[in-house]
């Protein structure tokens, strides 16, 4: 059974993606004009987007105990989970580095930002998670790989979801696949 401090940022994030499901589901076309585009926004986008943000930082900011990292060898962590024999609670951790983000940057999509800023959005968000375990949270590691992972996790969460509405707008691009 898993402690309280692990359910809150578990339900922020299921949370997250339940609300993003909604918000893709009763998703309408609508005029182009940037003012109305903010004003019909559904309140289930700015839901997803705040609860993606607050199970991030919920789940990134968690204080452990063991002792302080700092891992500055780029996908050093990553190279490791896939050596024989598999280490499979680090492939679940790099796994779990990019799906936490997803959310994110399909939340940012639906906000209309591009991919280059949800990029880079999540980008600064993950530098400042990584700087904050760094400084004030004990038992955190920091790592570069994490900087990349999550980054990765929002820019697949954004191009799958601008996919899927390319898909939904044409459904014959699959046939041109």
């Amino acid at each position: 059974m898993p402690s309280l401090g692990f359910s809150v940022p578990l339900a922020l994030t299921l949370g997250a993606a339940l609300a993003l499901v909604v918000a893709v589901v009763g998703r309408r076309p609508h005029p182009r004009s940037p003012a109305w585009r903010v004003a019909s926004r559904p309140f289930w986008v700015d839901l997803a987007l705040v609860a993606s943000v607050a199970g991030i930082v919920t789940l990134t900011l968690n204080p452990k105990s063991v002792h302080n990292g700092v891992q500055l060898v780029p996908f050093r962590e990553v190279i490791h989970a896939f050596e024989t024999p598999v280490d499979w609670s680090t492939l679940l951790a790099t796994v779990a580095n990019v799906v936490l983000f997803m959310p994110l940057g399909a939340a940012l999509n639906m906000r209309r930002l591009t991919l280059g800023k949800t990029a880079l959005l999540a980008l600064a968000l993950t530098i400042c998670v990584e700087g904050a375990q760094l400084l004030f949270v004990s038992g955190r590691t920091t790592s570069v790989d994490d900087v990349v992972l999550n980054t990765l996790g929002a820019v697949l969460g954004h191009a799958l979801l601008l996919g899927w509405s390319r898909l939904e707008r044409d459904p014959n691009q699959i046939d041109r696949v």
